[in-house]
Formats: structure tokens, C-alpha cells, sequence
């Protein structure tokens, strides 16, 4: 297929890992997004720094579009961010052309007047949830969630009564653990690369995620059965990850479905691998060398985000761990609770993997940074 030498065209908060994948399968690689921090310019093509995703609009983003692009034939990638701006998908320029899901797909995962129903109506078990906020707060307690986001930003403490929004939902807090399933889908068949446990600031923000999640075998068949239903009713295409959360009982909920390469796909395989598979699942099946893909790794590897604690500078010659992601540029400011840079690590088990985490966090504070 001549497509697949196209140009790709990466869209997203951050494009890092797509784009190194990219480069490294020896496509030409633009990329689009909020940071081209030092590991993405090394590699891409083209790059466009674009504002935070909340100071973005439609509009700007396909302004970046035509830009970058200079009306060239492409195939568009997207990552963390087109939540929020999905319906671009419908207005796409006709020399960019997308790779993945289309707006149809991402509209049943996004909208909550489509996506809950259709969990019902697959007998998929999710938290209580509304539209709007009249129900009683004595009985249980509730987080507003913004399905037009991602990475936990978008869920908050609900604080505004009856405030209506077509992507706002007031759910249920369930107490308890929460987790992702990493897969890949053709539209027909899924494959599992593995159950991950996810670990939240106090304010829901996601900060690590851990490729193995001691949850029970039945656990675990129940959410394929749940992914399966969901892949097949939508034909969901490529890399995805669904989000749970699982009691002290046990018992699953479904949050969210995300159809895109996320920051766990980087838990699972090298950079060129997970970018073919996805791009072959995409456009055809999933590739048969996948059932070679150990699906319970041996190894416990962590992918966590290291946070600002106050405002730093990146210090001019600094040297950063190869476990470091995400580099940011030299003397770059780096406001309090914004992200400094990604941490991979990989280790024998869950101790020496956060023991090993711990050593690289502190080289970074101790050798990279310095306080504004």
C-alpha cells in the first residue's frame, strides 16, 4: 500500500514516542505538539510547538496543519489530545488523510450520550453516572469527569449544581484500584499485551503506570470479554487502552476506552514494533508475528512522569539519565506541577522498580535542574 510511505503527520500533546518510532521505521516524520522538547526535534522532519491544549481551538490546530504539511500528502497520527478536539477529524484538508479511527469511532467513546448506553447495552458494568448534577451526595460520592480530556486532568470534585455540558458527566467514585489493558484491535480480533496498574496524584493525575497488575485470572477474563464487545461493536482499529477500576470486592468498572497510541505502549515493545503493528492493524489485520508478543512479560517496567515541585530552570549542560524521556531544553522554565521529563525504568520486580525510579528522579533534581 502506497499510503504507508506517506509522510505521517503526528498530532498530539506530545508526539515523542510516535515520532521516534517513525524516524526509526525511516518515515518522513512532522510533528505537531506542545512541547517539542529535545528528543522530538532530534528526530522529526518538520516540528511545530503548538499552545497547551486548552488555549487551542479547532481551527488553530488545522491553521498548524496546513503549515507544517505545505499541502503534501500525508497520514495523520494522533496521541494524547485529540479527545478534545476529535471533531477536526470531520474537516480534515483532502491531502491529509488519517491513520486509525475516524470521527464516527472516536464520537461513540467521547460522547456520554453514546458511550454508556452502548456499555448497557453490551452489559459492560461502569460506575453510576449523569448528565446532570441532580442526585443525592449523601449516599455516595461523586467526581465530575470531562470525557473531552485525558490523563486525569479532566476529573475533578463536582462543585457546580446542575451544570450541563454534552462531554461533562457526573460519575460515581468508586474506592479502589485503577488500571488499563493495553491491546491491539483490527476491528475484529483484539490482542492483549498486558493489564497495567495505574497510580494517581491526590488530585486524580495520572503519574505512573506499571505493566503488571496483580489482579486474578477471572478479573482479567472479564475485561477481555468487555474489550472484545467493544472492539467488535465499534470496529475499533490499532493501538488502544481501556481504563478500569476494580474494588476490594473485585468488581470491574469500565471508565474509558482511549483510540490512540498511548504512554503505555511504550511499556510492551521497542519503538518500531508497536508503530508497525498499530499501522498494519490499522490498515488490514493484526500481523501474525504479534502472537510471539509475550503478553506477561517476566520483567516489572514502570513508565512515571516527574512534576515540577516549585519553579525550576534545566540546567545548560546537564546529563540526564538513559532512563530519561521527554528531555526538556536547556535552561528551559519549568513551572510548579507542570511536567519536567518521562522516567522508564525496568527491574526484576515492583520494589527494585520503584527503588530504581527513585535513584533516577533524584540524579534528575540533583544534576539537571536547578531552582528558579
Amino acid at each position: 500500500m502506497d499510503e504507508e510511505r506517506l509522510p505521517l503527520l503526528i498530532f498530539g500533546q506530545t508526539a515523542r514516542f510516535i515520532a521516534q518510532s517513525a524516524a526509526q521505521l525511516g518515515y518522513t516524520t512532522w510533528v505537531v505538539d506542545c512541547f517539542a522538547d529535545r528528543d522530538t526535534q532530534k528526530v522529526a522532519d518538520r516540528c511545530i510547538r503548538i499552545p497547551p491544549l486548552e488555549l487551542l481551538s479547532i481551527e488553530s490546530i488545522l491553521t498548524s496543519f496546513e503549515l507544517i504539511t505545505q499541502q503534501q500528502r500525508c497520514l495523520l497520527i494522533f496521541s494524547t489530545g485529540i479527545e478534545r478536539f476529535y471533531e477536526l477529524l470531520n474537516c480534515l484538508p483532502t491531502h491529509i488523510q488519517i491513520l486509525g479511527n475516524d470521527f464516527q469511532v472516536l464520537d461513540k467513546l467521547r460522547s456520554p450520550q453514546r458511550f454508556f448506553p452502548l456499555l448497557q447495552q453490551l452489559d459492560i458494568p461502569f460506575p453510576e453516572t449523569h448528565w446532570v448534577q441532580a442526585f443525592d451526595k449523601k449516599k455516595k460520592r461523586w467526581i465530575t469527569k470531562d470525557l473531552m480530556g485525558s490523563g486525569g486532568t479532566h476529573i475533578q470534585q463536582p462543585s457546580i449544581s446542575n451544570y450541563v455540558d454534552r462531554h461533562l458527566i457526573f460519575q460515581e467514585y468508586i474506592n479502589g484500584r485503577s488500571g488499563s489493558v493495553s491491546f491491539l484491535a483490527d476491528g475484529e480480533s483484539v490482542f492483549i499485551f498486558g493489564f497495567n496498574e495505574q497510580i494517581h496524584t491526590e488530585t486524580f493525575q495520572l503519574q505512573q503506570i506499571i505493566n503488571h497488575f496483580d489482579i486474578s485470572q477471572s478479573s482479567k477474563a472479564t475485561l477481555a470479554k468487555a474489550l472484545e464487545k467493544l472492539v467488535t461493536a465499534i470496529t475499533f482499529r490499532g493501538y488502544g487502552s481501556l481504563d478500569f477500576m476494580i474494588d476490594e470486592l473485585a468488581n470491574i468498572y469500565i471508565l474509558e476506552l482511549n483510540p490512540r497510541l498511548s504512554a503505555s505502549a511504550e511499556l510492551y515493545a521497542n519503538n518500531t514494533d508497536m508503530l508497525r503493528w498499530h499501522i498494519q492493524a490499522c490498515i488490514g489485520k493484526l500481523p501474525a508475528e504479534i502472537q510471539q508478543q509475550n503478553s506477561e512479560m517476566t520483567n516489572v517496567t514502570s513508565l512515571s512522569y516527574l512534576f515540577a515541585d516549585k519553579a525550576l530552570f534545566v540546567k545548560s549542560k546537564a546529563t540526564w539519565p538513559v532512563e530519561t524521556r521527554d528531555i526538556p531544553h536547556a535552561r528551559q522554565k519549568i513551572q510548579p506541577g507542570e511536567p519536567v521529563c518521562t522516567v522508564l525504568v525496568e527491574a526484576q520486580s515492583h520494589l527494585d522498580c520503584d527503588n530504581k525510579r527513585h535513584q533516577v528522579e533524584t540524579e534528575i533534581r540533583k544534576n539537571c535542574l536547578f531552582s528558579a
